[in-house]
């Protein structure tokens, strides 16, 4: 290594020995290196709150379905919802049984959630809850009808011609929410358009760029029926002077190519039933000796036995498929027409460009066609908006306000908004029947406080007096034991005495001894 790089890796020695030149490149370079450091962090920090910015001012949503009851048309809806709330919404969150509205709530505070919507599902209606989060209100509607994305991309991709399938590129912004005829002075419907309007982020007018918004979501009040449309769009954006691309042309008419030969398996097919209809028909004439078959009807449940009747009916079924086939037919033909047509043009168009441009030279024809694109962008100020329906597609009825988080007082109710005194009465009913509970409650808490403590108090007073028991047996017994140790220590004693007197008397004295010698 080098006495440059040991003395930038910190060597001091190798620092020594560099000439003044290449220390003071090494000091510039350190303070060069702090800067830099410095920078980075500083725009880590703005980056930081930019983004906790960010996340606070955009609204978030959670969409579950709650209950027992959860058919696949229900769940496919959820799916759809969330499509809708997307890229501010939990995809890929599950709804789980478990999890309380508390819990619910108390997760909403940590991630920043604004908005909460539920589906639930019985026999008679389905319920659509939409609540702000953490208080509330929370708005209930009934959905009255809904279509899936699925089943409107079937008909779509069948029947219209400006039809493409959704992309995910298409839902990494979010989409513009667009209200209609919310105009009355009522309550109920000024909470609805707040609801609407604030469950999306807002648009600043000011630096709107219509490229960055791909989707719409329009919400449309009736004032007739009190219902709301909620429809789903894709923004498609087309300039005025486009021409329409050969390619495009050749795969619309390939589409429409193979709708006719569908079209025409199916004449076929119906026409085949038809035949065998009418030689059964003619088959029973012979030999039932009916000549004519304008009088066959079923006016009544025992004519459906006649043959002839059921034989009747199919052919008039048959027919009726035959004349829309041949309707689909001419429509297809006339727009397949009209396509060639267009095609046409554009070959042409395309053939007199092309001779031109040999005409004038090989060299400056990329200039040219540079020149003639700037120009047509130029005069293409304008632009055509087509809005593309993806779904899904709703019917909403407010059914109920209520002031909390799917709790509460109720602020408007559809049923009941012609009987205020009644509702008033009911509130104060159960108002009181909650502070008579509250009451009883307290109360019977308190009581049992007190047999609680009570219980205590006698459990001690007889642990005290089994502990005095013990206490008085115990020096009983000491007593007795220092009696017994006493008469033990006197026996002891007295035995030990007579067995020194019996000693005294066995053991013979020496002057008893000399006078029995003598």
């Amino acid at each position: 290594m080098k006495k440059r790089d040991r003395a930038k890796q910190g060597d001091h020695r190798a620092f020594v020995d560099l000439s003044r030149e290449e220390k003071r490149k090494i000091r510039k370079d350190d303070r060069t290196d702090k800067k830099a450091n410095e920078d980075k962090k500083y725009r880590k920090e703005k980056r930081k709150q930019f983004e906790e910015s960010e996340i606070q001012s955009v609204p978030r949503s959670i969409v579950l379905v709650r209950g027992h009851d959860r058919p696949k048309c229900i769940v496919n809806l959820c799916e759809d919802l969330k499509n809708i709330m997307l890229p501010y919404t939990a995809k890929n969150l599950a709804s789980d049984d478990n999890a309380t509205i508390k819990d619910i709530i108390e997760f909403s505070k940590q991630v920043h959630v604004t908005h909460l919507m539920t589906l639930n599902s019985s026999l008679k209606y389905t319920l659509l809850n939409i609540s702000r989060l953490p208080i509330g209100p929370t708005l209930t509607f009934e959905v009255q009808s809904f279509n899936v994305m699925k089943d409107l991309e079937q008909f779509q991709s069948n029947n219209s011609r400006e039809y493409a399938p959704a992309t995910p590129f298409q839902y990494e912004k979010s989409a513009v929410c667009i209200l209609n005829n919310f105009t009355s002075t009522e309550t109920h419907v000024q909470l609805m358009a707040l609801t609407f309007q604030n469950m999306f982020p807002p648009v600043d007018v000011q630096d709107f760029i219509l490229s960055h918004y791909r989707r719409a979501v329009f919400f449309n009040f009736n004032e007739e029926n009190g219902t709301v449309d909620v429809r789903h769009y894709f923004i498609k954006r087309v300039l005025d002077g486009e021409v329409e691309s050969i390619t495009s042309i050749e795969n619309r008419i390939n589409k429409f190519g193979s709708k006719k030969t569908k079209v025409q398996h199916g004449m076929e097919k119906v026409q085949r039933k038809l035949e065998n209809f009418i030689r059964e028909r003619n088959l029973l004439k012979s030999k039932l000796g009916i000549k004519d078959t304008s009088n066959v009807k079923a006016n009544s449940v025992a004519d459906l036995q006649n043959p002839l009747v059921n034989v009747e009916a199919e052919i008039a079924l048959c027919e009726k498929d035959l004349e829309n086939c041949l309707t689909k037919l001419n429509n297809i033909s006339k727009e397949l027409q009209g396509l060639q047509k267009k095609k046409q043009a554009a070959s042409k168009g395309i053939k007199e460009v092309k001779e031109g441009e040999e005409e004038k030279g090989d060299e400056n024809n990329n200039n040219e066609v540079i020149e003639v694109a700037a120009e047509l962008l130029q005069d293409q100020k304008k632009a055509q908006l087509k809005l593309i329906e993806i779904g899904p597609r709703l019917t909403l009825k407010l059914r109920k306000v209520v002031e909390g988080v799917l709790e509460g007082n109720t602020i408007y109710h559809s049923e009941y908004s012609d009987l205020p005194k009644e509702l008033k009465q009911e509130k104060m009913k159960k108002k009181q029947e909650k502070v008579k509970r509250r009451k009883e409650q307290e109360e019977n808490v308190e009581r049992k406080k007190k047999d609680k403590e009570t219980k205590l108090a006698e459990k001690k007073e007889r642990a005290l007096q089994k502990f005095q028991k013990k206490l008085e047996k115990g020096a009983e017994e000491d007593e007795e034991e220092e009696r017994g140790e006493e008469a033990y220590n006197k026996l002891v004693n007295n035995v030990k005495e007579t067995a020194l007197n019996d000693e005294d008397e066995e053991e013979p004295t020496m002057d008893e001894e000399e006078s029995d010698e003598e």
